[in-house]
Parts: C-alpha cells; sequence; structure tokens
C-alpha cells in the first residue's frame, strides 16, 4: 500500500555543512555592551516575528550526529493555544516513517513498514517533542521557535559574524541555553538529572536569522558530553510565514489495513512530575481504605467494567479478562523499552507472592515497535530477569486503547467480576515524602495495590 501525503519530497542525505563553522571565529565576534545590545535586538526581533506569524512552511534538512533528514514541516497555531504540527518525511514506501500531525490535542505518526499508526495525546509541547523524539522525528521541527518566546531557556545572548545561507544575508545569533531539551532521550528521562551532569559544557544554538525577514534559515545546535562535542543541523528551506497550509495533514487519518498502537510517553509519567505528589486531579471515585494514591481520573472510572480482552500468553493460549472471574485482578500496562515500567515489575511480584491465587497479576505488553535503533527484545525474558514470574500477555496494544492508556506503566486492580476498583499512572512516592527513591516508589506501589486488594477481600469475606 502506497500511502500518498500532500506534499511531495524525496530524502536527501547530505555530508555535514557545518564542521567548520560550527564555533565562530573570535575575530567574528562582537564583545561587550555592544554584542549584548546587538544580540537582544535581534532576539527581539525574532520574536516579534514569530508571535505575529499565524503559519510557517519551511523543508528541513538536518545532519550530523548519524543520518540527515528532509522532511516539509507545516505549524500552524491551534485556536485553544500552542502549535499544530505537521511532517511529511518521504513518498518512499520503504520509509520507516510516513509522516506524522498533531492537531492540538492527538499525536500521530504514520509507519508504512510496521502497518502502524502509532498515537499519543498530547497536552503540551514538551510532551510533543519528546513523543516526537521517541519516533525518530525530533530534528526537523524547530523546537525553540515554537514556545511562547522563542528561547526562553537562553541564558546568555550574543551576536557572530554575518554569514549567508543559500543566498540569504543572515546575522547570527549564538545562545547558550540552560537546558538541551531537543536532545532529551528516553534514555535520557530513565537517568534523570544525572543525564545532566554529565554534560560538560553548556549546550548552545547559533541561529541564522534572514536580515530581510527575521526568519531563522539555519540552526547550530552543539552539545558536550564526556569531552565530545557534538552538533546538529537544522537547515529550514523555504521558510515562509502565513502561507497557505490547507494541505497540511494535522490529523492523520489510519491508512487501510493499519493498526493503532500506543506511543511511547518516554518521560517521566504524570504523577511522576511532582515527587509524593501524584497529579491526579479531581477523582470521583470511593476512598478505599488504606489508599493514599487517589484513582487517576483520566482512567476508566472506578466500577466501570473492565473491558473484555483476547490475549495470547507465552505458550500461545489465548487468555480472556473472563478467565479471571472470581479472582481479583491486577493489570500491568507496561513495554520493555519504558524505562519506568521496569522498577515495577519487582513491586508487582511480591504482590502476587502475598496473595497467590487470590489475584491474578498479569502482565499486558505493549511492545509496539522496538525503540529507534535497538533491536527487538523478547518481553517475557526481559521481565523474568528482572524477577518478574507472573503472567504475561503479548500485543495489548489494542487493549490499552480501551483501557484509556495514555502513559506507562498504568494499573488497574478490578474486582471478582471485572469492575475497576482503582488504578494509577507511573510510579509516585507517598504523599509525605517530597524526595522518594525508586526504592520507596516500588514499596509504595506495592502497599497501594495490597490495600485495595485487601479492602476487597474484606467485602469478599476473606483474609
Amino acid at each position: 500500500m502506497r500511502i500518498v501525503f500532500p506534499l511531495a519530497v524525496c530524502l536527501v542525505i547530505t555530508a555535514p555543512s557545518w564542521a567548520q563553522t560550527a564555533k565562530p571565529a573570535a575575530s567574528g565576534q562582537k564583545s561587550g555592551k555592544a554584542a549584548d545590545a546587538s544580540a537582544q535586538e535581534l532576539l527581539a526581533r525574532v520574536r516579534s516575528v514569530w508571535k505575529e506569524m499565524q503559519t510557517v512552511s519551511y523543508t528541513a534538512v538536518t545532519s550530523g550526529e548519524g543520518e540527515g533528514q528532509r522532511a516539509e514541516v507545516v505549524c500552524q497555531r491551534a485556536e485553544a493555544g500552542g502549535w499544530k504540527v505537521a511532517v511529511h518525511v518521504s513518498d518512499d514506501a520503504d520509509a520507516p516513517v510516513a509522516g506524522a500531525g498533531y492537531d492540538g490535542a492527538t499525536a500521530r505518526v504514520v509507519k508504512p513498514h510496521d502497518k502502524a499508526v502509532v498515537e499519543r495525546s498530547v497536552d503540551s509541547l514538551e510532551d510533543l517533542r519528546v513523543f516526537f523524539t521517541g519516533q525518530g522525528l525530533r530534528h526537523v521541527v524547530a523546537w525553540d521557535m515554537l514556545e511562547e518566546s522563542p528561547f526562553s531557556d537562553g541564558q546568555t545572548f550574543s551576536m557572530a559574524k554575518p554569514e549567508t545561507v543559500e543566498g540569504v544575508a543572515c546575522d547570527v545569533l549564538i545562545v547558550t541555553l540552560k537546558d538541551d531539551k531537543t536532545l532529551t532521550t528516553p534514555d535520557d528521562m530513565e537517568k534523570g538529572s544525572k543525564a545532566k551532569e554529565a554534560s560538560q559544557a553548556a549546550p548552545g544554538v547559533r541561529v541564522f536569522v534572514g536580515r530581510d525577514d527575521g526568519l531563522p534559515r539555519r540552526m547550530e545546535r552543539t552539545r558536550t558530553s564526556a569531552g565530545k562535542e557534538t552538533t546538529r543541523t537544522l537547515v529550514l528551506q523555504s521558510i515562509a510565514k502565513d502561507a497557505d497550509a490547507g494541505g497540511a495533514q494535522f490529523a492523520l487519518e489510519v491508512p487501510d489495513g493499519y493498526r493503532i498502537r500506543a506511543g511511547d510517553a518516554a518521560k517521566a509519567p504524570r504523577a511522576l512530575r511532582t515527587p509524593g505528589k501524584p497529579d491526579a486531579g479531581k477523582s470521583d471515585a470511593p476512598s478505599i481504605e488504606g489508599v493514599t494514591w487517589p484513582h487517576d481520573p483520566g482512567l476508566l472510572a472506578a466500577g466501570e467494567k473492565g473491558p473484555s480482552f483476547r490475549l495470547e500468553d507465552p505458550k500461545g493460549a489465548w487468555k480472556r479478562l473472563s478467565d479471571y472471574k472470581g479472582k481479583i485482578v491486577v493489570l500491568d500496562f507496561w513495554a520493555t523499552w519504558c524505562g519506568w515500567c521496569t522498577p515495577a515489575i519487582p513491586a508487582l511480584q511480591s504482590v502476587q507472592e502475598k496473595y497467590g491465587d487470590k489475584v491474578a497479576v498479569l502482565g499486558m505488553d505493549c511492545e509496539g515497535d522496538p525503540v529507534p535503533g535497538k533491536d527487538a527484545i523478547d518481553p517475557v525474558k526481559f521481565k523474568e530477569e528482572k524477577g518478574g514470574h507472573y503472567t504475561t500477555l503479548l500485543n495489548a496494544d489494542g487493549v490499552s486503547e480501551r483501557y484509556k492508556v495514555k502513559g506507562m506503566p498504568t494499573f488497574y486492580v478490578l474486582d471478582a467480576d471485572g469492575k475497576v476498583l482503582w488504578g494509577g499512572v507511573g510510579l509516585a512516592g507517598p504523599p509525605d515524602n517530597a524526595s522518594p527513591s525508586m526504592k520507596d516508589r516500588q514499596d509504595y506501589l506495592a502497599q497501594t495495590i495490597s490495600a485495595v486488594v485487601d479492602a476487597e477481600l474484606k467485602k469478599m469475606g476473606g483474609k
């Protein structure tokens, strides 16, 4: 099957052009107050031009740190604020990614190789950036420009010698950043602050700004880690503001024969963003004795019947939710590539061992495609190596949609009739612990599930 997008472009990989220009010569830089004033003036102009813009389109050509990419990109302000984004990578049916779209609420990436559309609900620019990172599209979007105020994370600003980019005279703005967001990877997220501590120099960006229109023509991002400097270049060819974006597909349709699978959050889930304070919002779920981790209101409501499913176990046997009628069921939606899923495995194993046949812990594996650049991992072997010997059910991506899984890990406890008792996302810490360790989070998960199970067993007349 061939996927047709409105914008046609062929994939071109070019040799890096930044090798001799990544660092401006000392003689090419202004210095002192004059430099600061010029830099601030240029920054103010860039922000002013971008603030008035409703739509921007360009051909992205990236290079550095491995293979380059070429893609057509259209960004348009969303009615509710923020930006909608459409990316068309290639018409080549063999390309791993054909395109991506974000309509202000849902992001989708089309993967022809896998006959799949990866989908994720997104509520912030950072969420979108991380989602695109996990799908191999982080470099084609000029993320700094889509912020409410471009380069708001800049620490210092200076000027370099003017240059010409593809025939356009440009002033060059040098920005030293507080944090290098566009290079954040799932591995960085798992390492947390350690990933930043490893950097030996503050990341920086050289922005080549067209003198006539104040639009960026090239962005060179440099990062130093473990004594090694790397640079990634994004050239914004044929950039145009407020052009007709009628053909851009912000809301991608699912091609015939393709399946939808949940995308990797690739970041600490919402419950982890404020340590010790799960961001569960308002929940109408009834309180459960001993449970201080509130039911997440974004999940199926407490008391709602858990959607039925039919999934294979590692031995090829089909398992249904109804097979576990009469037992309390714990569902763990997880994947091997989810950094925050792995620490939950020992906690869930402890629950299974504690309650034996009274409880069925089911690892709902949502493996989908392997992380770009990494080989596929056997989820059963992976889980067992981490100490998890409870039941694994495979290919649960479709089931995760019915259970409103938006990030992993996601947990549910169902009663003996398959109704939802409690659900949570991530690995929260105890509410009275402002700096929980991973062990604290594991214990809190096991304690929370145990409290839900104990309360239900009490109702059932068990011990």
